[in-house]
């Protein structure tokens, strides 16, 4: 049985397999879009960090949008230790 949400007002299925699987590689594109922009809070910057981020590479690219002074106007209160591991990691 599917989900509530996939079926149409008429009780009939709203989509085929197949035009799930196109919105769902087009969710996934979107997902993985780097940024291009300065996060505006700690919580912005991880949740771009964790979603956007998968490789060393685009972490670079990511802490460099931001340099220094952002970076320590955004963590200046706390940094997630692990967070900051893979910064230093992500600079080497």
């Amino acid at each position: 049985m599917l989900p509530s949400w996939q079926y149409s007002a008429d009780g009939s299925s709203s989509s085929s397999s197949a035009a799930q699987s196109e919105a769902a590689a087009a969710a996934l594109a979107l997902m993985r879009e780097e940024p291009s922009e300065p996060a505006s809070s700690s919580g912005d910057f991880y949740r771009e960090w964790r979603r956007n981020c998968p490789s060393p590479e685009a972490k670079y690219r990511y802490l460099a949008l931001h340099g220094p002074r952002v970076i320590a106007a955004l963590f200046k209160v706390e940094i997630n230790s692990e967070t900051l591991k893979v910064m230093h990691t992500a600079t080497l």
